[in-house]
């Protein structure tokens, strides 16, 4: 399980590993529930319950920021997360060389440069919005009562 995937947005992202891109060439994660649904018979109107199984797909929980662990190869295969690597929502942050993942298809038209987001550096309490505005509304008192003063002279 060598892949290490990180969430670098500030909100949750839940992606359901499709059954066709997730679970090829290993064991399925998927889980099957049973759906009890009615079932009437044409001929007779007679209704019956009748238990239906079905296949539902796991799906992958990234918590705000966080880096997940362990993860099988076959998840940067699904289309949800391939999505979000373009968009820069989420990043591979280790790998091993023997596994890396296909290329995906080039876009037509324009190549796009993607910059890296600057970290974000703490800010002094003197510089935070709410000390800015009393700064600003306390200078902002002073200069209307000195307007004041000279349309009296």
């Amino acid at each position: 399980m060598p892949v290490t995937i990180q969430n670098r947005s500030w909100q949750m992202q839940v992606f359901n590993l499709v059954h066709d891109a997730y679970c090829r060439g290993r064991a399925c994660s998927c889980s099957e529930i049973t759906t009890v649904v009615v079932n009437e018979n044409p001929r007779t109107g007679e209704r019956a319950p009748r238990r239906v199984p079905k296949c539902v797909p796991a799906a992958l929980t990234l918590l705000a920021r966080e880096v997940r662990t362990g993860l099988p190869n076959t998840v940067l295969q699904v289309p949800d997360i391939q999505a979000a690597l373009a968009r820069g929502t989420l990043r591979v942050v280790a790998q091993t060389p023997e596994s890396t993942p296909a290329p995906a298809p080039a876009a037509k038209g324009p190549a796009e440069v993607r910059q890296a987001p600057a970290p974000e550096t703490p800010r002094p309490a003197s510089a935070t919005p709410a000390a800015s505005r009393g700064a600003r509304a306390h200078e902002g008192a002073r200069g209307r009562s000195a307007a004041t003063e000279r349309k009296d002279v």
